[in-house]
């Protein structure tokens, strides 16, 4: 599979680093936005905290998940899941 050119398809199936972007950049990013994506969904979920009423909740993780892909998505294609990194 390539990952560039015209009979690319690689990026279908996974996400790839930027060609500029080293492994230890696009690791680190990939810790923070899901720290940031565990960090909202938690504290929107916690009953104890002033959680939003109705159905405000998915509103803001999906506004979050969105700022997140248009933030991030160009370094590392935003997996946001560290099983899809540390998978074989």
């Amino acid at each position: 599979r390539a990952t560039s050119g015209t009979g690319a398809t690689a990026g279908i199936f996974a996400t790839y680093p930027a060609s500029h972007v080293g492994v230890l950049h696009a690791f680190g990013d990939e810790v923070l936005t899901t720290a940031a994506l565990l960090m909202c969904v938690f504290a929107v979920g916690d009953t104890k905290n002033l959680s939003p009423k109705g159905n405000v909740g998915p509103v803001i993780i999906g506004g979050l998940v969105a700022l997140l892909i248009l933030g991030f998505g160009g370094i590392t294609g935003v997996a946001m899941n560290p099983a899809r990194d540390f998978s074989p």
